[in-house]
């Protein structure tokens, strides 16, 4: 009895497929690799398109966006993201002409601008330590785009705006992860199934 492994070298991180093949009822090699590599392209695929924000936020078990003002202090602001166990706010400012997204207040912001600048946190306004450079995407975007914008910005959190502004929505780079795990395991399946000839 042999191993065959192979690592799928393409994939943005690297697996390890091993198998255990005897003189019957055994894939190719090269046709067992042809198919995970084809399987695994599946972690960014839904329903046979590439899957897009909206395809993510319909998986999402709670798609609530918790937002604050940018009057809201930040002790009260980091309370809310405490008990909601959550790492980002969206600023949202109201008016007459409906809500304006102003900024984006996360956990890197509590300690850069309040922790290390020595700001209290009972006297301090969300308005006056948020990211004011806010980066969106919309229901549309794919979520490949959203994975490498978010490596390059470096950021973890990215509020969705529809065509009219509205929120639609915030993802986390643990979303995309748990997204993408799932469809893994789903890819995995199929790959086992395939090796043991059910398929």
């Amino acid at each position: 009895m042999n191993t065959c492994s192979f690592s799928l070298k393409n994939y943005k991180f690297p697996l390890k497929f091993s198998y255990i093949y005897g003189n019957t009822g055994t894939r190719p090699t090269n046709e067992l690799e042809m198919f995970a590599r084809n399987i695994l392209t599946i972690s960014f695929v839904w329903g046979g398109l590439m899957a897009t924000v909206s395809h993510l936020l319909a998986t999402k078990s709670g798609c609530h966006v918790f937002s604050v003002s940018p009057e809201t202090t930040v002790f009260d602001a980091t309370r809310l993201m405490n008990a909601e166990h959550i790492g980002a706010l969206l600023v949202v400012q109201t008016s007459p002409a409906g809500d304006e997204l102003v900024g984006i207040f996360t956990e890197r912001d509590v300690l850069r601008r309040v922790v290390a600048a020595g700001r209290q946190s009972d006297f301090t306004s969300v308005g006056a330590v948020m990211t004011r450079d806010i980066i969106t995407c919309s229901i549309d975007t794919q979520l490949e785009e959203i994975a490498e914008l978010m490596r390059v910005e470096r950021i973890r959190h990215l509020p969705v705006l529809e065509g009219n502004q509205h929120i639609a929505g915030l993802i986390s780079i643990g979303d995309l992860n748990a997204y993408k795990a799932g469809n893994c395991q789903l890819a995995l399946q199929a790959a086992e199934n395939y090796i043991q000839g059910r398929v």
